[in-house]
């Protein structure tokens, strides 16, 4: 008996917390995000076409959240591209990405969804959480509508 109420107990305790609630229809599941430097700091594109600018990568993450209509679901992404020599920006991303991201230098700037299929039939892109500052990235060419490798 005394266990029917600590269980009756717990339940209530449970749906009593209050949450977030959020309406699948405005999720954005992104599977690409890039980060590119500018002139004026950093850009954080997706491949569902959202957005931010900032001066540091911390202002550009905040000002994606802000201007996305709807909810950027990062827990879906797959790959993570960075300018060229801009990989430090990269090791800040890490606290916004899962680990399982994998991560490459970028020349140029490509549509993500074409970057996204290309990128889901190769191989070898090493992993965020493998990833250490200073490891050589592989890079890819977006300067062209044909997307390759350096």
């Amino acid at each position: 008996m005394k266990r029917i109420l600590l269980y009756v107990a717990i339940l209530i305790g449970v749906l009593a917390v209050p949450l977030e609630r959020t309406d699948v229809a405005d999720l954005h599941p992104v599977q690409t995000v890039a980060l590119y430097k500018t002139a004026k700091g950093y850009r954080i594109e997706t491949d569902t076409d959202d957005a931010g600018s900032g001066a540091t990568v911390a202002q550009a993450f905040a000002d994606l959240l802000a201007t996305t209509p709807g909810v950027i679901y990062l827990d879906t992404a797959d790959y993570l591209l960075i300018s060229k020599d801009e990989e430090a920006a990269a090791d800040e991303m890490r606290s916004y990405l899962k680990n399982g991201v994998r991560l490459c230098a970028a020349v140029g700037e490509g549509d993500l969804k074409i970057v996204s299929e290309f990128l889901s039939v190769q191989g070898d892109i090493p992993y965020l959480r493998d990833w250490e500052l200073g490891d050589r990235l592989p890079v890819l060419d977006c300067r062209e509508e044909r997307i390759k490798f350096m």
